[in-house]
């Protein structure tokens, strides 16, 4: 999947969630932009989502990142639920350009987050009746989150140990394929006798 149609999804389901908020009484800022990407100075593995102030941008902008890795269980493919994080994440985020960042999860981000949908605890905002309501409607649309997970960091490539095992005790070893064809078969510790290997 290119980044190109998964940039597209984010910025139509950004453009669904601007017209909700509108209808809740809720006015997006114009200067507001969208990115999947890591957040900075988090742990990339927990934190789903980041808006980073206009003060900070040059051209007077909100970005939002939202992590390529939100709700990722390991899975090949990104699935319904993981979609719906990632969903809850983008209007979390767009509450706090909304309303600005300066009230944390307090104060007018909790009257904005509650109108549009969210429920208590303000910092992780799950979704309510109405918000999943949006969700559903963006998700039939737009289809599931059109790219697959990300793992971080190397995964370890599993050795497969081969069970040799004697014929006279039972007496059980498991040992690697390079080990057994350096060194041929193992010898009982109790019989020594050759053991028989898989």
């Amino acid at each position: 999947m290119s980044s190109i149609v998964r940039h597209q999804w984010v910025e139509s389901a950004l453009s669904e969630f601007k017209i909700h908020f509108q209808e809740c009484g809720y006015t997006v800022p114009d200067k507001v932009r969208i990115s999947v990407g890591f957040s900075k100075g988090n742990n990339h593995a927990k934190s789903l989502g980041q808006c980073v102030d206009k003060s900070n941008s040059k051209d007077d902008h909100y970005e939002l990142f939202i992590s390529p890795i939100a709700g990722a269980n390991g899975e090949a493919e990104i699935d319904k639920a993981q979609t719906v994080n990632i969903l809850e994440t983008i209007a979390h985020e767009l509450v706090h350009a909304t309303v600005g960042n300066e009230h944390g999860h307090q104060g007018a981000f909790i009257g904005c987050a509650g109108k549009v949908g969210f429920n208590r605890p303000w910092k992780y905002t799950p979704a309510g009746e109405l918000m999943l309501k949006v969700i559903e409607g963006i998700i039939a649309k737009q289809g599931l989150f059109p790219a697959g997970a990300i793992i971080l960091g190397k995964k370890k490539q599993g050795k497969s140990l081969i069970k040799c095992q004697c014929e006279g005790c039972d007496y059980k070893a498991y040992i690697t394929r390079k080990m057994l064809e350096e060194n041929g078969t193992p010898v009982c510790p109790n019989d020594f006798e050759a053991m028989y290997c898989d």
